[in-house]
């Protein structure tokens, strides 16, 4: 049977079951004063037996959670990407197209007409497949933020950010540019120092170049809808299809460094995880 202090106040007794149940609710930190029969004084509870076992349960289920939201979240980032891959082969493709029509190289207007059927329907086939797939990424990007962020401002007081804001913060790109970035960059900062590792130049490089080409992405997609989407000559088409190509590298690109970021942050927070599991 244990007992805890309130204050001044000695409450008890509670069994096993409702001390890590007021463990899990917070009820009862890491640094109240316990006692159970087997003690001789009062000691801390992070000190106690139970709560060693408490902790490591703890860190696995942590490690597991973790787990699981960077599987998700990665493997729709790795469809993104081939997507966008996907994308700019078919855009080469289409430049192929309009050259030959513009040097008259199909043999009637018929087969030209059925080749540019089935590259429109193929180009909005791969169109919807990524915005599918980047509203999933985002719901996916949302857990993960949220998840590895709970974990830095559990064990890292440094880290000034709440898990919902700096789950909101991908949404921030118009509002406040440079939020995100900030975020990356504390996430990526927390995860090094759990661990006892001091922050690394590469960290912040790799963030400002992530947030450079996911901020280029949206000017130019901007750039892009006001420019061509406002015109049906077929002058700009040549044109439109290369500017076209040159925002899909571009996304490609912040894509990858956003699939670098996340393995990096849960490499280094599984790797506390699975040192808490050991320890405990």
């Amino acid at each position: 049977m244990w007992y805890y202090l309130k204050g001044k106040e000695k409450v008890g007794p509670l069994s096993d079951a409702l001390f890590q149940r007021y463990l899990n609710s917070k009820t009862i930190s890491s640094d109240t004063l316990v006692w159970v029969k087997s003690s001789k004084k009062w000691l801390p509870a992070k000190e106690s037996p139970l709560y060693h076992d408490y902790a490591a349960e703890d860190a696995k289920y942590s490690m597991n959670l973790l787990r699981i939201a960077t599987a998700k979240f990665r493997a729709s980032l790795i469809t993104l990407a081939a997507l966008f891959v996907l994308l700019i082969y078919h855009n080469c493709e289409m430049i192929k197209h309009f050259e030959n029509i513009l040097e008259n190289n199909y043999p009637s207007q018929i087969v030209e007409q059925i080749a540019s059927y089935e590259y429109s329907a193929r180009y909005y086939t791969i169109c919807v497949m990524i915005t599918l797939f980047g509203l999933l990424a985002l719901r996916f990007a949302y857990k993960w933020i949220y998840t590895t962020s709970t974990t830095t401002t559990t064990f890292d007081r440094e880290y000034k950010y709440t898990p919902s804001f700096s789950a909101y913060s991908i949404f921030l790109i118009i509002p406040n540019i440079f939020t995100p970035c900030k975020v990356a960059i504390s996430l990526l900062k927390s995860s090094r120092r759990i661990i006892k590792q001091p922050p690394k130049i590469f960290d912040f490089i790799l963030a400002i170049y992530w947030w450079i080409f996911v901020l280029t992405s949206a000017i130019l997609f901007i750039i892009y809808i006001l420019t061509f989407s406002t015109s049906s000559t077929t002058d700009v088409i040549l044109p439109s299809i290369y500017f076209s190509i040159c925002l899909d590298v571009i996304t490609l690109i912040a894509i990858l460094l956003s699939i670098w970021i996340v393995s990096l942050a849960s490499m280094l927070q599984n790797k506390f995880y699975r040192a808490a599991s050991k320890s405990n």
